[in-house]
């Protein structure tokens, strides 16, 4: 299975063998054709495909495609830092299946009855990357900007909760901000 998201339209397409359509759904056109960030991903244990797009992320069964939850992220903040970023995936360590979704400066984990199972709250200022896998067992690394544009931390969550475990600098060659200096400048 493959999902093809076009912008134009705003339509998400679940691809089965051979390319033959299963469903084609239409989201929030302008969210998706606005958005800085746009993704998809197919969550079996939570049988949808999602669409991560501006300020919202959509879950469609698998099945029939239409739209099982609808998570509005402005309503976990209204800042405007809740702009979807990425898609992720976790699994415990006692087998618990989660789809991670990161924004500007949230970790939100979603389980597989398409519930909020935690928020991570302020864990960056401008963007986090990563969050696949839970190596060690029930822990999950991701990547946060703290200081635009190279202020990198390297910040480990307890995947069972999303309490913040550790955070340490990975900052980019030349950075030099509040909170040091990274390496040296590549040449």
């Amino acid at each position: 299975m493959e999902l093809v998201l076009n912008p134009h339209d705003a339509t998400v397409t679940l691809l089965e063998d051979w390319q033959l359509p299963r469903w084609t759904t239409r989201v929030d056109a302008s969210s998706i054709q606005d958005a800085c960030f746009r993704e998809t991903s197919l969550w079996q244990s939570g049988g949808v495909a999602c669409v991560g797009a501006a300020e919202h992320v959509w879950f469609l069964d698998l099945d029939t495609g239409v739209v099982r939850r609808h998570l509005d992220l402005k309503a976990i903040d209204a800042s405007g830092f809740s702009e979807f970023g990425h898609f992720g995936q976790a699994t415990l360590s006692d087998g618990t299946d989660l789809l991670i979704v990161l924004t500007y400066a949230h970790v939100i984990a979603v389980d597989a009855t398409l519930s909020v199972r935690w928020i991570a709250r302020e864990i960056a200022i401008d963007g986090i990357t990563g969050a696949d896998g839970c190596s060690p067992p029930d822990q999950l690394i991701v990547s946060a900007e703290m200081d635009p544009p190279g202020g990198w931390f390297r910040v480990v969550l307890d995947a069972r909760n999303g309490r913040e475990l550790e955070r340490s600098p990975q900052f980019l060659p030349g950075y030099v901000g509040i909170y040091g200096s990274g390496p040296a400048s590549e040449t």
